[in-house]
């Protein structure tokens, strides 16, 4: 073995050490990588349009005089029975009936969109607490703005008589503002109260997969370096042995 040979094999070894080191880094390195959080509340303001309302309004007035089905049937929203409301005794007419009627495929519509971002919400498993309040509340806002505006009796009432050749609203007594605004305010605290159960799911459960993956990634790159380590010595040994042959080449 001439020296060219002798110091290949040492910059081989020297190499072969930085990869090593290499390694051993980017193992623990993946370690302390941490979770992002995504913003994702997308919730659309956006009314059912004036044929979605009206159709569902023509349908539960049919149901309720009996023609083809019974309000029972209604099953999308809720299509009432008898000659008043029970929340508050006012008659039901064709206009309480209309604006009921929308008001509720409005919530439906909004509430979809929640429910999706709720669902974002229960796979998150974002660690830090002050990033999960801060995307509920502004979540909750804009659920708000938008509860606050199917409330508005004047938004709701032009949606209706859009089409001008049959208007569903007359007057401005169809229901009582007070009513969706209780029930609006009561949504929404249910929603904000959904989003911190699962502010403290995903907090507890980042703890624990946290845990599973570290002792997973660790014994992984454990078995990872004593394999590399393995080869390593390997090398040494070829490399000790043919320094020995060569050195008893030099002293024959």
């Amino acid at each position: 073995m001439n020296l060219h040979q002798i110091m290949i094999i040492t910059n081989t070894i020297y190499m072969y050490r930085l990869l090593l080191i290499f390694i051993i880094t980017l193992s623990f390195g993946l370690l302390t990588n941490e979770s992002v959080f995504a913003e994702w509340c997308e919730i659309s303001s956006e009314l059912p349009s004036n044929s979605e309302l009206t159709g569902k309004i023509d349908q539960c007035i049919e149901a309720r005089s009996g023609k083809w089905e019974s309000p029972n049937s209604i099953t999308e929203f809720v299509c009432p029975q008898g000659n008043s409301w029970a929340s508050n005794d006012q008659s039901i007419t064709s206009e309480t009936l209309a604006y009921n009627i929308a008001a509720n495929l409005a919530f439906n519509k909004a509430d979809k969109d929640i429910k999706k971002y709720m669902q974002e919400l229960q796979k998150n498993r974002e660690p830090d607490p002050t990033k999960w309040i801060e995307n509920i509340r502004s979540c909750t806002d804009k659920i708000t703005s938008i509860y606050d505006n199917i409330c508005n009796f004047w938004v709701l009432e032009k949606r209706l008589n859009e089409n001008k050749d049959k208007i569903y609203i007359k007057t401005t007594s169809t229901y009582p503002q007070d009513l969706c605004k209780s029930l609006a305010k009561k949504k929404i605290q249910w929603w904000y109260n959904l989003g911190t159960i699962m502010m403290s799911d995903g907090i507890a459960k980042n703890k624990k997969n946290s845990t599973d993956k570290w002792a997973t990634e660790v014994k992984w790159a454990y078995a990872k370096i004593l394999a590399d380590w393995h080869n390593y010595q390997k090398i040494l040994a070829r490399a000790a042995g043919k320094m020995t042959g060569y050195n008893k080449q030099i002293v024959k």
